[in-house]
C-alpha cells in the first residue's frame, strides 16, 4: 500500500511541473513555433534531472524531497527526463547494450504505438461515421 503522504507529495509536485510545462508553452516566441515548447521542456528537464540526481545523491535529502522533485515536479514537467536518466544510468553502470536497446525500443515502439493509435482511432471514427 502506498503511503498517502507520498502520494500527496508526488501529486503536488506533478501539478506544479505540469503548470510549469504549460507556462513554458505559452511564452509568445515559443508558442508561435510548433514543437519548440516541447523541445525546450524536454531538454531543460533532462538538464534539471541530471542536476537533481547528483545533488540528491551527494547530500542527505529525504525520500520525500526526491519524490517531490524528481518524480513529481520533473515528472509533471516532462517524463522524457526520467527516460533519459534511466538510459544514462544504465550506460554508466556498464549496461551499454541494455541502454542502447532501451533507447531504440522506446523510440521505435513509442512512435509505432502513436501511429497505431492514430490509425485505429481514425478508422473507428470513420466506421462510426
Amino acid at each position: 500500500m502506498l503511503p498517502i503522504a507520498n502520494v500527496a507529495i508526488v501529486a503536488l509536485g506533478g501539478a506544479m511541473g505540469s503548470l510549469l510545462r504549460y507556462i513554458v508553452g505559452q511564452v509568445g516566441c515559443i508558442s508561435a513555433e510548433k514543437g519548440l515548447g516541447t523541445f525546450i521542456v524536454n531538454v531543460s528537464g533532462c538538464f534539471l534531472i541530471g542536476v537533481l540526481y547528483v545533488l540528491l545523491s551527494r547530500w542527505e535529502f529525504s525520500q520525500q524531497w526526491r519524490l517531490f522533485l524528481m518524480i513529481g515536479l520533473l515528472g509533471g514537467f516532462t517524463t522524457f527526463s526520467s527516460y533519459v536518466l534511466d538510459a544514462v544510468t544504465m550506460a554508466q553502470s556498464g549496461e551499454i547494450v541494455r541502454s542502447i536497446g532501451y533507447v531504440l525500443l522506446t523510440n521505435v515502439l513509442g512512435l509505432s504505438a502513436a501511429l497505431l493509435g492514430l490509425w485505429v482511432t481514425s478508422y473507428i471514427i470513420k466506421i462510426l461515421g
